[in-house]
């Protein structure tokens, strides 16, 4: 690294030391913000690294000048490298045996760190990670992680992380060792974090999930690297980065399928964020990309699916995630209407409705729906057994909907419709349904359906393996 001008902090314990790593661009504008809520943590026993990487406002400066007002901070001035590169700097320069990185346009709760030191502390674990705030302009939009319900996750479940939980590296706590002793270097460019992730999780014995919220993300900021970056064209270089450095370590093989799922969803993120008319080129690259990657992608995910039903369906299926181009939802009293014969691979129903006070097709109209379905050719019809929650809240706490007569009556009637649904079926249907009641709860911050919320991220996930499985056994 070229010119480095470092201030040493010198009033910090060695022993069990915490080293957050800060990455500094042209922030200037949110940097006293971020460093408050970090030198004020409750949390005393760590080093700050602000790693000033060519700014050209006045961020060098504020970091000086905090430099000097709090002991515990490390300064570095360097020339422009980018975000990866200014973190393995830090990583090379950090004392602590444990770390964590942070944006400077970010800030985070007062209990941080000493929560989320002892979450990897008290569980012997290799990381752990946390839920968080994204911040849009004065809106703050909590944002729950939960891939899964447990706490300490090891073994199978930890390899399901690969594709079942937010990539972020600002959300996390590491030993610092796995990064020295497994060589793992962070890419250049943007979706480094994407690039990494697998390889730290899968160096790691055990990890914990920190329910809680406890840092806030910025989106949206102008200057920000995403915001010229949110049609994801530059995607591919991340997963190649990843998939070349999982061969070269001999992991690839043994992770295919969760490597698949890891690349397929975030190509299907990517071209959903790509408007329908620009980047052709780039989208035709990422899907290249995968099927000379996975050879057998083709199945289920170059399959074409049309989601007939709520809102939560329509979520489950973009968790697969369909054909990589596009996926339609259709509401049951329209499915005549708007459907195509021959457009479709599948068809996943269910009779879930986004809000209590909806109604239910009749059996008049179930005959209706039945006759067409019966009438069409596709490869398989599968009905997604989804019920309305009775209980709200976040992991641990949960309370009851006032409407719990309601919602116990809309289940019946779903369940009926269900029934006369396969009986009236002469096509088969593959029937799939919820098999951890530990997962059917509703996220009062749900950012999908209506009244009262009903499934969460974490069913979205299980019910999509489940019909990814199945599917793949036809």
């Amino acid at each position: 690294m070229a010119d480095c001008r470092i201030h040493h902090g010198t009033n910090v314990k060695k022993k069990e030391l915490v080293s957050i790593i800060i990455p500094v661009f042209n922030t200037e504008k949110y940097l006293d913000t971020c460093l408050q809520s970090i030198t004020g943590q409750t949390f005393q026993n760590m080093e700050i690294l602000l790693i000033n990487d060519g700014s050209a406002d006045g961020s060098g400066k504020k970091c000086r000048d905090w430099s000097v007002k709090d002991q515990r901070i490390r300064y570095f001035e360097k020339g422009h490298s980018g975000l990866g590169a200014t973190r393995n700097f830090g990583i090379g320069q950090a004392e602590g045996e444990y770390v964590m990185f942070l944006d400077s346009d970010d800030w985070v709760a007062p209990c941080f760190v000493e929560h989320m030191y002892k979450a990897i502390r008290q569980n012997d674990a290799d990381m752990a990670f946390c839920d968080y705030y994204k911040v849009d302009g004065t809106k703050k939009i909590p944002f729950l992680t939960k891939a899964y319900t447990a706490e300490v996750i090891t073994g199978e479940a930890r390899n399901k992380l690969i594709y079942g939980t937010d990539v972020a590296m600002w959300i996390k706590i590491y030993k610092r060792n796995l990064f020295l002793q497994k060589d793992i270097r962070i890419p250049d460019g943007p979706y480094e974090d994407t690039a990494t992730y697998p390889l730290i999780l899968l160096a790691c014995r055990k990890v914990v999930h920190l329910k809680e919220k406890l840092l806030y993300y910025r989106i949206n900021r102008e200057g920000s690297i995403l915001s010229f970056f949110k049609n994801r064209k530059f995607a591919i270089n991340a997963l190649k980065n990843i998939c070349s450095q999982m061969k070269q370590r001999g992991l690839f093989e043994q992770y295919e399928k969760e490597m698949e799922r890891y690349c397929v969803r975030f190509v299907s993120y990517s071209l959903r964020e790509m408007e329908a008319e620009k980047f052709t080129q780039d989208k035709e690259r990422l899907l290249l990309f995968l099927y000379d990657t996975f050879p057998n992608v083709d199945k289920p995910y170059g399959k074409r699916f049309l989601s007939i039903g709520s809102n939560d369906l329509y979520c489950m299926v973009n968790q697969i995630p369909y054909d990589l181009r596009r996926t339609v939802r259709c509401p049951l009293d329209k499915l005549s209407v708007t459907y195509t014969p021959g457009k479709f691979d599948y068809l996943a129903i269910d009779f879930l409705q986004d809000d209590i006070k909806q109604g239910y097709p009749n059996e008049e109209e179930i005959q209706r729906i039945t006759r067409f379905l019966n009438a069409t050719d596709v490869e398989g019809i599968l009905l997604i057994r989804s019920r309305m929650a009775t209980v709200y809240g976040e992991y641990g706490g949960m309370d009851e909907f006032e409407q719990q007569k309601q919602i116990e009556e809309a289940n019946d009637i779903i369940r009926q419709k269900e029934a006369l649904f396969l009986r009236l079926m002469t096509k088969e249907v593959t029937v799939i349904a919820n098999h951890d009641a530990r997962l059917l709860f509703a996220d009062v911050h749900s950012r999908h359906g209506c009244a009262p919320y009903h499934m969460n991220d974490a069913y979205y996930l299980e019910m999509a393996d489940e019909m990814i499985r199945k599917i793949r056994e036809q």
